[in-house]
This record gives structure tokens, C-alpha cells and sequence, in this order.
């Protein structure tokens, strides 16, 4: 089991960040993906699932599921599992706080 917390401050005010973890629709620039679907449409929320794509070696395809754990705007904690190709399975949490000069950002 491998275990990592990496975090960062990113000049950009928490409700800017968090408008972007909370729009999965719009995971597709920023992650380098191309977003299939999203079910139900709408903000994110627990139980969605959102499909995603991305072209890989030869140009074959590989896809991603990630399915909305938590979504929880009053302590800054967004969760998520990921089912990758080979069977790879992720529990991912970013948590996000105002700090002097922007927001932390914290995965893991």
C-alpha cells in the first residue's frame, strides 16, 4: 500500500477551486481527458459516476471511472474512487482551506 499527501498553495481564491472539483463535466481540460459522461448530470455529488478517456500508447484508449464519495463544501473535503485499467483501484481524497495568498491543497 502506498500512501502519499502531496499539497500545494494556489494563488486562486477556495470558491474558485472548489467550483472546479465540483464540475466534473469540466474534468476534461485540466486532466487531460476527454469526460464521456456524467450520471446524473449536474454539480458533483455522492453516487455520481463519471466516465472518462484518454488516448494512450499505439492510440489505444483507456478509460475511468471515478464515482463521487463525499462532496462536502463546509469542511473542504471532496473524496472519490477511481477504477483504472488492470484492475487498479484508488480511494482519493483532496481536501481544500483558505490560507494567507490563496488555498491549500491537499491530496491524500
Amino acid at each position: 500500500m502506498l500512501s502519499e499527501c502531496p499539497a500545494a498553495t494556489v494563488t486562486a481564491p477556495i470558491e474558485i477551486v472548489w467550483d472546479l472539483l465540483t464540475s466534473p463535466a469540466a474534468y476534461g481540460p485540466w486532466l487531460g481527458v476527454r469526460v464521456i459522461r456524467v450520471v446524473p448530470a449536474g454539480a458533483a455529488r455522492v453516487g455520481q459516476e463519471v466516465v472518462v478517456a484518454r488516448g494512450g500508447v499505439g492510440g489505444r484508449r483507456w478509460t475511468m471511472r471515478l464515482t463521487i464519495e463525499r462532496v462536502d463544501s463546509a469542511t473542504g473535503i471532496f473524496a472519490f474512487r477511481a477504477e483504472l485499467p488492470l484492475g487498479i483501484r484508488l480511494q482519493e481524497r483532496i481536501s481544500c482551506a483558505t490560507v494567507s495568498g490563496g488555498t491549500r491543497v491537499q491530496f491524500g
